[in-house]
């Protein structure tokens, strides 16, 4: 299973993430550049407000939610529309989704246009699939909207009809995704797979790159939507989409809030047990027992 550790008291640059090697020693470097950035005397405030964003993405991607939100909480009044959007992700990825309505509201409508996946996963974290689906259709079907990017954003749309119930829609948006994606080899290539006529076309098992554990993330998720899957099939590639720890996908995101519909206490932080540490033999209270800990999941070679 999934370890979720507690931030306050896990190891330091541990995620409660599946997190790919690459990203986590990535995300590491850029606290520290951040962190030097934000100690520059003469920095604006415009300046502040885009390393304090970029600091919240970073601790958020680490699973280090509550720091994440400390450094949205600095941002400069002026700027804290700004930093709207990353306080909806944070929210997405901790589980922590109460409030996600309230915090959705706050982002500039313009940028909700322009990145329909943020409301269409608020919508999803809270069990409104259909909902998230529109969301997906409308800017799929926008003139502002290239065909590549709509391809994705029909996909998406059947995904999510199929979680609401809905085959038929489903089925049918399958095949306009086809059309839309006429000509761009790897969205026909997801297509594909998505309609269950290709199982063997694969980007290739080696996700040590980034780009790479990206399209496995992608194939694998748009797979577990194919019409009539068995349940547990449908689970295995939700959960290898996650393996891959590619976790500023969509796709990475969308996978990780259906297990938590269909497995919290595995994969729902917020339900995570308090860690009981366990004191060895000459150890005194001081001493750090998460020391040397590991997560228990790995990305599979």
């Amino acid at each position: 299973p999934v370890t979720f550790f507690q931030t306050s008291e896990g190891p330091e640059g541990v995620s409660l993430l599946p997190l790919h090697p690459i990203l986590t020693d990535r995300n590491l470097r850029r606290i520290q550049e951040v962190q030097r950035r934000l100690e520059m005397p003469d920095l604006s405030d415009a300046g502040r407000t885009g390393a304090l964003i970029t600091l919240a993405e970073t601790f958020g991607h680490l699973g280090r939610w509550e720091e994440a939100g400390e450094a949205l909480a600095e941002i400069p009044e002026e700027f804290a529309g700004a930093g709207a959007p990353m306080r909806v992700w944070v929210s997405l990825w901790s589980g922590r989704v109460d409030e996600i309505e309230a915090e959705l509201a706050a982002v500039d409508p313009a940028t909700l246009v322009d990145s329909p996946a943020l409301p269409a996963l608020a919508k999803a974290a809270k069990g409104e699939w259909g909902e998230g689906a529109e969301i997906f259709l409308q800017a799929a079907r926008s003139d502002q909207v290239a065909a590549e990017y709509g391809t994705y954003y029909t996909l998406m749309a059947s995904a999510f009809m199929r979680l609401a119930g809905n085959d038929q829609t489903a089925d049918a948006l399958i095949e306009e995704a086809r059309a839309l994606g006429e000509g761009f080899d790897w969205v026909s290539v997801l297509v594909r797979g998505m309609a269950g006529e290709s199982q063997t076309e694969p980007v290739g098992s080696n996700i040590t790159e980034i780009t790479e554990a990206g399209r496995v993330c992608e194939q694998r998720f748009y797979r577990a939507f194919q019409r009539d899957i068995t349940p547990t099939r449908q689970r295995a590639l939700l959960e290898g989409c996650v393996s891959t720890g590619v976790v500023d996908f969509v796709e990475y995101t969308a996978s990780l809030l259906r297990l938590r519909q269909l497995d919290p206490e595995r994969w729902d932080p917020t339900l995570a047990p308090e860690p009981e540490p366990v004191q060895k033999e000459g150890e005194t209270e001081d001493d750090d027992w998460t020391s040397g800990a590991t997560p228990s999941w790995s990305i599979p070679s």
